[in-house]
């Protein structure tokens, strides 16, 4: 095969320099040549030169001597490896150092690349020596259960940039994946405008209601997978969560390779050039309904595609009572009702219909991806259930809308003060004299002069 190789090069060597060697005159024509052929002008008198001195095996590929080659002992090779067990990180030029400074070889003996490669095909590279450094119970296996929703990987990936803000802003996108560990099958995936939990419980929503529940969800530790709201949901539904390592991104391997796959997908639709997130979804179902669950992979197709060996698996799917998997992803929090019967819910202002709750602290019920449409419900105990929805601010108001309690919860008119009353009866107790100033008969008031005039002239009367 090597011969062969050979022989084809110097075939097309001999085919490029022919006409320059037949040629009288050969200065412009073996310009035109290098052009042609996009061989430098020094590349074909080199092998002109090699021709004519001994002939066509001359036009072969060189080989290299091996006599020249700079040979590593095996016990140089042993003492380098321990140089770089001793610590990693440490580089191959500084463990030619350590060993020219020991004497245990001549100064320019052993090549830096020479070194490099005996140390890779002894397992001791660098980047062989991460999987051994980085972390000690890091597994080098590939993984993959046997059955569809034993384990479900999830993932966001950043997506196009669409003319949706206001004014026609480009605002960025983001594609959340639930993706089957076993079959590579797609269970949910879609673009949002938002990265957070709410977004990660609306695609596992579907997942449940379209192919059940999963035994286990693998992870990053992204602010969405950790909050406490997706931790309760999984709680509630029995899912077990599982989070890979921070800067491990291979662990979810299968997702990961998806989302690369995924770059064909958004390409394409930049061409198309979509004005709303509703259309590149849209595309997206079926780029993965036609294109991507037809694909075969060998690895874990045995059934056919990607969408036979998911829909063939014979592991029943577990699905849930829809009662169940509302309740799950019910948010419930406690709130106090302002002076002006509203309350805040993430971040928005939301007014209640029952003005008696006003001051109240009150259980707030919630599912997040229906609020704005549904609104919330708010609970105390002693009052009925009321409806809080977003607060629309208009240019009028019912000046005549009252609350129940009005006669029982506004102030009362009064003439005499309790508090001070009480005050003075206890005064009186403890001081019995006080009683007595109160029936002395009351002393001439001394009368107001309005100047020091009037005063001098009573004092001299």
């Amino acid at each position: 095969m090597k011969d062969n190789k050979e022989e084809a090069k110097a075939v097309y060597r001999l085919r490029v320099i022919l006409p320059i060697i037949s040629s009288d005159s050969n200065s412009n024509l073996i310009k035109r040549i290098s052009l042609e052929e996009g061989v430098s002008i020094r590349t074909l008198k080199r092998w002109i030169k090699r021709y004519e001195e001994e002939g066509f095996e001359g036009l072969k590929i060189r080989k290299q001597n091996s006599n020249k080659k700079l040979v590593i002992s095996e016990d140089i090779v042993e003492k380098a490896i321990i140089l770089r067990r001793e610590n990693p990180s440490r580089s191959v030029k500084d463990i030619i150092r350590v060993l020219e400074l020991e004497n245990e070889c001549k100064k320019g003996e052993i090549k830096r690349s020479t070194l490099t490669k005996r140390l890779s095909d002894k397992g001791y590279s660098k980047k062989q020596m991460s999987y051994y450094t980085s972390d000690k119970d890091i597994s080098a296996r590939r993984f993959e259960k046997l059955h569809r929703m034993d384990l479900v990987q999830a993932d966001f990936k950043y997506g196009p940039y669409l003319p949706i803000g206001k004014d026609n802003k480009m605002i960025q996108t983001y594609l959340h994946v639930f993706i089957d560990d076993a079959t590579r099958y797609v269970l949910d995936a879609k673009f949002y405008t938002r990265q957070t939990v709410n977004e990660v419980e609306d695609s596992l929503k579907r997942v449940l209601i379209n192919y059940g529940k999963p035994k286990r969800i693998l992870l990053d530790n992204g602010k969405p997978y950790i909050s406490n709201q997706f931790k309760k949901t999984c709680v509630k539904l029995g899912i077990i969560k599982s989070h890979a390592k921070p800067y491990k991104s291979w662990v979810k391997g299968k997702v990961e390779r998806f989302n690369r796959l995924v770059d064909k997908f958004i390409s394409e639709a930049q061409i198309e050039k979509y004005s709303s997130i509703e259309k590149l979804n849209e595309n997206l179902k079926i780029w993965i309904d036609q294109y991507y669950h037809n694909r075969v992979d060998t690895t874990v197709c045995k059934l056919g595609n990607i969408n036979e060996t998911f829909k063939n698996d014979p592991k029943p799917l577990i699905i849930l009572d829809k009662e169940i998997i509302d309740n799950a992803f019910v948010i419930r929090e406690t709130r106090k009702v302002s002076k002006v019967c509203t309350i805040s819910i993430e971040g928005e202002t939301y007014e209640i219909d029952n003005l008696n709750l006003i001051g109240f602290e009150v259980e707030v019920i919630y599912d997040p991806n229906k609020l704005k449409e549904e609104g919330a419900l708010v609970r105390r105990i002693g009052y009925e259930d009321s409806k809080a929805y977003i607060q629309h601010i208009g240019v009028n108001t019912d000046f005549n809308k009252t609350r129940d309690y009005l006669n029982t919860r506004t102030p009362i008119k009064v003439e005499e003060s309790r508090v001070l009353k009480v005050l003075r009866e206890t005064y009186k107790k403890k001081y019995p004299e006080y009683n007595k100033s109160l029936a002395e008969p009351k002393k001439e008031l001394v009368p107001l002069y309005s100047n020091l005039n009037d005063l001098e002239e009573e004092k001299r009367k």
